[in-house]
């Protein structure tokens, strides 16, 4: 999927042409029994009426009869909440975008877009290697030294050896990277997610407080998947955090339910 994988930044589409090309990608390997194509289209916080027309109009030309939108976050609590009707606050830190969204009902009571996600720690460990290094990487790679290395746990350090190109000629080079070696860009990342969670707890209702001390907060994307995750942020937050294995799949396992 690397091909297509920047065919949407900041919430709005980059290139029509791949983007349409990625659906119809999509629709060839799922829509073999003749279904109708009627489309329910997962959105963060903080996607324009505009952004969300444009992407209509791409799914029509790919074949769309119906289209519908949903907010990510709903889709993701009702696979987590089973039935109960609890407060959730769900964040969301995907590969271009962290949401963070408050739920009650079934409802979403307030919610923001943070303009960051893993692609900018991917792009940041890419200038790493190319300055402290002199070895240019592939996203791909850049992608694989994150998931490999990065931790928020100050007692975990793992090392990767990781290749690329030469910055100073076409040449294969290889090194080795820890933990230490991207700390403070990883630290300075999930900073920014605790500020904005911090600033949002602050102005919720005691009742809503009291309910998320029950269930905690939901970290998703793939995002969350970063080693001492949880503990980070129980320790900055005195909440409980719940991740999860599954935590890419989420939102689409929860729009399975929905429909």
């Amino acid at each position: 999927f690397y091909p297509f994988k920047n065919i949407i930044e900041n919430l709005k589409i980059c290139n029509t042409e791949d983007f349409e090309e990625y659906i119809r990608f999509i629709l060839d390997k799922c829509d073999k029994q003749g279904y109708t194509r009627n489309f329910i289209i997962p959105t963060p916080n903080g996607c324009s009426v505009n952004n969300l027309s444009e992407i209509e109009n791409c799914l029509i030309n790919c074949g769309a009869i119906k289209t519908k939108f949903i907010n990510s976050a709903i889709c993701a609590y009702y696979y987590l909440n089973n039935g109960n009707n609890s407060s959730r606050l769900i964040i969301d830190i995907g590969a271009s975008k962290t949401d963070i969204t408050l739920i009650k009902n079934g409802t979403v009571v307030s919610g923001i877009n943070l303009n960051i996600g893993c692609n900018n720690l991917d792009n940041q460990i890419i200038d790493f290697c190319a300055q402290n290094y002199s070895i240019d990487i592939t996203a791909s790679m850049a992608e694989n030294i994150r998931i490999n290395v990065a931790s928020l746990d100050n007692l975990i350090s793992n090392q990767y050896s990781f290749y690329g190109m030469s910055v100073n000629g076409n040449k294969f080079a290889k090194n080795t990277i820890n933990t230490l070696d991207i700390k403070s860009i990883i630290d300075s990342f999930y900073s920014e997610i605790y500020i904005a969670l911090e600033t949002m707890l602050n102005v919720c209702d005691v009742e809503i407080i009291e309910e998320l001390s029950e269930t905690g907060l939901d970290f998703i994307g793939g995002g969350s998947l970063v080693k001492g995750l949880n503990k980070y942020f129980n320790s900055k937050l005195g909440l409980k955090c719940n991740t999860y294995s599954n935590a890419i799949d989420i939102i689409a396992l929860g729009l399975e339910k929905l429909v």
